[in-house]
């Protein structure tokens, strides 16, 4: 048990290298492309949204504007300048979007996407404060012609692509790793050489980031 214990969170001193595959060619033919477009085409759709502009009495300040949160009758513009209060105009946002300034308040953005152009909300009460909004603008949801989506659908290509190349060329170092001296397998094949020296369960790897994947290969 103590010998499983270490091999799972105990610290030890691990190599590794590091493979980047080089950019894939997204040269493609407009059939390849089209032919793209009729499957991923839903994941090319853009959502519905929604552009509002929006009052926050910051909660800490809320005491010092009981009056302006008790006010259910002005319109926003009117609370702006009543009570020197600078409204906040948001860009163009979706339903799984954060709204700028605010973040992703489940209310204010159930609230944005239920007005209509022009409606504006009561107070709304969130983690950062009162708000109140207006809805400024709307766009329906649309799907991107196949011109329009040219761009977009040459990076899917190029991620498949490079994807495909990284799966081959691991596959291909794998079988050359095996049984070889690791110092000498990074030289031959041209890899930086990189040492970590208390590795344990949920470290930071450089150039990779947290890895259970590699937690699971050392245990």
């Amino acid at each position: 048990l103590k010998e499983l214990y270490y091999r799972e969170h105990g610290e030890r001193e691990s190599q590794y290298v590091v493979y980047s595959a080089p950019a894939a060619d997204s040269a493609a033919s407009d059939e390849e492309l089209k032919q793209i477009y009729s499957l991923y085409g839903d994941n090319l759709k853009e959502p519905a949204k929604v552009k509002i502009r929006y009052l926050l009495i910051p909660k800490e300040k809320e005491a010092d504007f009981k009056e302006a949160a008790a006010d259910t009758e002005s319109s926003l513009q009117t609370l702006a300048e009543k009570y020197k209060l600078i409204p906040v105009e948001s860009p163009y946002f979706s339903k799984n979007e954060a709204v700028p300034g605010l973040g992703l308040v489940s209310e204010v953005v159930d609230k944005s996407f239920s007005l209509s152009p022009k409606e504006s909300s009561a107070w709304i009460v969130t983690p950062a404060g009162l708000c109140k909004i207006e809805v400024l603008d709307k766009k329906e949801p649309t799907t991107p012609t196949f011109e329009e989506s040219k761009e977009k659908i040459k990076e899917i290509l190029t991620r498949q692509k490079s994807a495909e190349a990284s799966l081959k060329k691991l596959s291909e170092l794998s079988k050359d790793l095996k049984g070889a001296d690791f110092e000498k397998f990074a030289a031959d094949q041209n890899l930086e050489l990189k040492s970590m020296k208390q590795f344990k369960e949920g470290s930071y790897v450089a150039g990779i980031g947290p890895s259970n994947l590699i937690q699971k290969a050392l245990s």
